[in-house]
């Protein structure tokens, strides 16, 4: 049995029995209904701290390219560590190790293979423990740079290291909450277009030498450093000189809340 399935009945139990006595002794069941659920919540938490195990199973996935001439990879990954790059060998789309698991589907859409990964269910419950706080899912992904990608991430707090340097990344989005990213773009991929909406959050982008860049920055209570040298301000946007005219080029949308934004 999962442990959150085991908590969860284990909380109806306890609200049923506070109710049942209730009526066979005419208390209030619903003065008993906050304290007897602290009181459950805590001993779960305990458990936790003291039997639960230290250790998280970890999965191995490889997916194949089968054949397509693009891939699609969309990421739910919660809170934790994420490592993305290059590495994936020939007819390979994809290759990861999944700390705590992972659960995936693939959709082939013409000559796209479309890779959604997320995390398990079960295990989510698990590492929202208080006892697993500290430590949420670690995931290291190795992708084709042969292929011409679109990623999607959509993440909780955490750390991402995504390293897209060697990988053809044409379309980019990442959706993040309270979270620390480091990002490195596409050194050779034509045309790149990232989205990057975070938090409370720190972001720092790294554009290759040789790449174009133009950027586009908001926030409410963002610190926003950009390299001016490399992209004077035109307007609204940080743009280089050649970008109209350069081979590789990226452009770069980013929207955060609270925290800070650096582009280098």
């Amino acid at each position: 049995m999962q442990r959150g399935s085991l908590f969860w009945g284990l909380v109806l139990i306890a609200v049923g029995a506070v109710f049942l006595l209730g009526n066979l002794f005419g208390i209030d069941a619903w003065k008993l209904t906050g304290p007897g659920l602290l009181i459950l919540f805590g001993l779960w938490v305990l458990w936790g701290a003291t039997l639960a195990p230290r250790s998280a199973p970890v999965q191995s996935l490889t997916v194949a390219s089968e054949g397509a001439a693009r891939g699609r990879l969309v990421l739910h990954h919660g809170a934790g560590v994420l490592r993305l790059g290059p590495g994936a060998a020939p007819g390979e789309l994809v290759v990861g190790e999944f700390v705590g698991g992972v659960t995936h589907s693939t959709r082939r859409e013409g000559d796209t293979l479309q890779v959604d990964l997320r995390v398990p269910t079960g295990n989510l419950f698990l590492f929202g423990a208080p006892w697993a706080w500290h430590r949420g899912f670690e995931w290291t992904l190795r992708l084709s740079n042969t292929l011409p990608l679109s990623l999607r991430l959509e993440s909780g707090a955490g750390e991402a290291n995504i390293d897209l340097t060697d990988l053809k990344v044409a379309d980019l989005q990442i959706s993040t909450g309270a979270s620390s990213t480091i990002l490195r773009l596409p050194a050779n991929a034509g045309s790149t277009r990232a989205r990057i909406e975070a938090g409370v959050a720190s972001v720092r982008i790294f554009v290759p030498e040789g790449v174009a860049a133009s950027i586009h920055a908001t926030g409410g209570l963002a610190d926003q450093r950009i390299d001016r040298a490399r992209f004077p301000r035109t307007g609204a946007r940080y743009q280089s000189p050649d970008y109209e005219t350069a081979a590789n080029k990226v452009e770069i949308h980013v929207q955060t809340g609270v925290g800070s934004v650096e582009v280098h």
